[in-house]
């Protein structure tokens, strides 16, 4: 029985850290040995994972520290196969398992592209970020990514081979029960008693996600609409969001729900569905609003939105950080009947993650 060793910076909730949830869960069907290796004690969604599958933390503060902690696990773990994801950690995990000798085959998995913004928020200039991923990422079997424009990216400024690079698309998990649209699961999940309009937003709650101007949109939609917006996730932002509802006297129509295991049934029984990043990878949970059938607005960041909604045929794009112009196109999108485009059985053999973990398979 072969053994794939997870690394990841935690287990909080985050898309990148549900996907290698679900793949790790299919990957124990096709017996596999799988095993995880957290930095950080934060363990959010441990829930979803298969109970046969093992836990290591390491519980370091900064990612930098973890390198003696992955040199020493390669030695003594006796793994097959090493996925490891989101840069920094990707290419700390390539050095420290060549530099142990391991002879595991070791897969980097990339999710946000790495330049301008998210280069920003780690602190670091774009030259030495590519730099560093120029220098490490040659040193693993694979290079995989989320989308197609990471992929040129890292052609572009990294320099990575383009037959040593694979685009694998996120996948999901689901239940078919959860795809049937209820009115009266409607008002339990949404505490409503009438026909206001739902919108629904979900993410962690990080600059990054862009929930404030989101919430700005939908102030403006209120004068003119009977809706209510849900946003679904926690996160270091939620002080910040809640003071600025109850600052302007949304209390009544904008609501923080938390973190919640399921958010498919929220996304079946909303009207609409909102992505307000500023940048991100292969966003999970727009391939789960696809899946729902619910209309879609999103912000046409950088990266997956633009490929998971067709260049706009699926969904309404809109411009990254405009507040007028996502409250323009939410209102729209409330006033017309449901995209037609939208073909959910051919979305769900897309993104099935039986599927997406099948893909993998063939590269190990």
């Amino acid at each position: 029985m072969k053994k794939i060793s997870v690394i990841l910076p935690s287990l909080e909730n985050g898309g990148a850290e549900r996907l290698h949830i679900y793949l790790a869960n299919e990957w124990i069907k096709e017996n596999y040995k799988v095993e995880f290796l957290i930095l950080k004690n934060k363990k959010q969604l441990i829930n979803l994972l298969d109970k046969r599958i093992k836990i290591k933390i390491i519980n370091v503060n900064k990612i930098r520290y973890s390198f003696f902690y992955l040199f020493y696990y390669f030695i003594i773990s006796r793994t097959d196969i090493v996925i490891c994801a989101m840069w920094p950690l990707t290419s700390i995990t390539v050095i420290a398992k060549k530099l142990s000798l391991s002879r595991a085959k070791i897969f980097t998995v990339d999710h946000c592209p790495y330049s301008n913004n998210y280069s920003k928020d780690l602190n670091i200039s774009n030259k030495k970020l590519f730099n560093l991923i120029r220098f490490t990422y040659p040193l693993a079997n694979k290079n995989i990514v989320v989308s197609e424009a990471i992929k040129n990216e890292f052609i572009k400024y990294a320099n990575v081979k383009r037959n040593k690079i694979y685009t694998i698309n996120n996948g999901i998990y689901f239940k078919k029960e959860d795809l049937i649209k209820n009115h009266s699961l409607k008002n339990k999940l949404f505490n409503i008693n009438d026909d206001v309009k739902c919108i629904v937003s979900i993410g962690n709650l990080k600059p990054q996600k862009n929930f404030l101007n989101l919430i700005k949109a939908t102030a403006i939609v209120l004068k003119k609409n009977y809706v209510k917006l849900f946003i679904i996730g926690d996160g270091l932002q939620y002080n910040i969001l809640k003071n600025y509802i109850y600052n302007n006297k949304l209390q009544n129509k904008i609501f923080l729900l938390g973190y919640k295991n399921n958010v498919m049934p929220y996304l079946v029984n909303s009207d609409i569905y909102v992505n307000s990043s500023d940048y991100d990878g292969f966003p999970l949970v727009l391939i789960e609003a696809l899946i729902s059938g619910t209309n879609i607005v999103s912000t046409d960041c950088e990266s997956g939105p633009s490929e998971i909604l067709e260049n706009g045929k699926l969904g309404k794009l809109v411009p990254v950080n405009d507040t007028k112009a996502l409250a323009f196109a939410i209102e729209d999108v409330l006033n017309k009947k449901k995209n037609k485009n939208i073909n959910i059985s051919k979305n769900i053999d897309k993104y099935a993650i039986h599927s997406v973990a099948k893909k993998y398979m063939k590269l190990f």
